[in-house]
């Protein structure tokens, strides 16, 4: 009877493992085969297309990205324009002291220069 337990301990483990890895195996194909015939996305539903469309028919991630290049450029040439501004009255400015006009300045470029950052990294 010892003999028994001995050798049918090892062999309930084994049968135990083996049984968990068919169960496993099995309830993949199972899944998969669920899959195939009840599919996730409704088969009228193009799976390529690339999101969200204006009533006009273009995509609107395309719009929005053209709005922000058109905003990017408006705010780079009001640093332009500032920073040509601001270079003018530094160089005619003979005293060592900003005026607070050149400082609204250089802070407006600050914001400027930060709006056009944070469009960009999105």
């Amino acid at each position: 009877m010892r003999y028994l337990f001995r050798f049918a301990a090892p062999l309930a483990i084994a049968v135990v493992l083996v049984a968990g890895v068919g169960f496993l195996a099995t309830s993949n194909l199972f899944a998969d085969a669920q899959r195939t015939i009840f599919p996730r996305t409704p088969p009228d539903e193009e799976e390529n297309d690339e999101g969200p469309r204006l009533p006009n028919g273009k995509l609107q991630r395309d719009a929005i990205l053209k709005d922000e290049l058109r905003k990017n450029l408006e705010a780079l040439r009001e640093i332009q324009q500032l920073s040509g501004e601001l270079i003018q009255e530094l160089e005619a400015d003979t005293e060592m002291v900003l005026s607070i006009k050149s400082l609204k300045k250089l802070e407006q470029l600050e914001k400027l220069s930060k709006q056009v950052k944070n469009r960009v990294r999105k």
